[in-house]
């Protein structure tokens, strides 16, 4: 098994923006099939700024993940999908071909049942949201001291 991200553009280019963490063994633009946007041209898989993809995440082509969104392990992201900005998916969350999840949504799987609801704390708080661009940046300055 391998030990580090697999970036796979054989579907289409992959644009990830400034401050993004993709943790080892995460699997972004992935594809269970041939991938083409309606028009037959490639699809673009886009990361926006300081997104988190963790370890044995699958983003699969096409799919897009807007600013500041969680990805926690074993969430998979399929085919044309849109995660809305200050997400959080967290452990074994499947996000369906080209789902949307709104902006400020937590997804999460309890007794087997996925559930998707307004993260209230994000949506009504701006305190919450600068917290989270805090801790990402704690996060981003941790790391680099990992690479020095």
């Amino acid at each position: 098994m391998t030990q580090h991200a697999i970036l796979d553009s054989s579907s289409g280019p992959i644009e990830i923006g400034e401050g993004c963490v993709i943790w080892e063994r995460a699997h972004i633009g992935a594809k269970r099939r041939s991938v083409t946007a309606p028009s037959g041209a490639p699809v673009t898989t886009r990361l926006a700024d300081n997104v988190v993809v963790a370890a044995h995440a699958v983003v699969e082509a096409g799919a897009t993940l807007q600013s500041y969104v969680a990805v926690e392990p074993t969430v998979r992201i399929c085919i044309g999908a849109t995660v809305g900005e200050y997400s959080r998916l967290t452990p074994g969350v499947c996000v369906g071909a080209y789902q949307e999840v709104e902006p400020c949504m937590i997804a999460y799987l309890m007794d087997g049942v996925q559930i998707i609801r307004t993260n209230q704390g994000m949506t009504y708080n701006a305190r919450a949201k600068r917290a989270v661009e805090a801790g990402h940046e704690k996060l981003l300055e941790s790391l680099k001291g990992l690479v020095k």
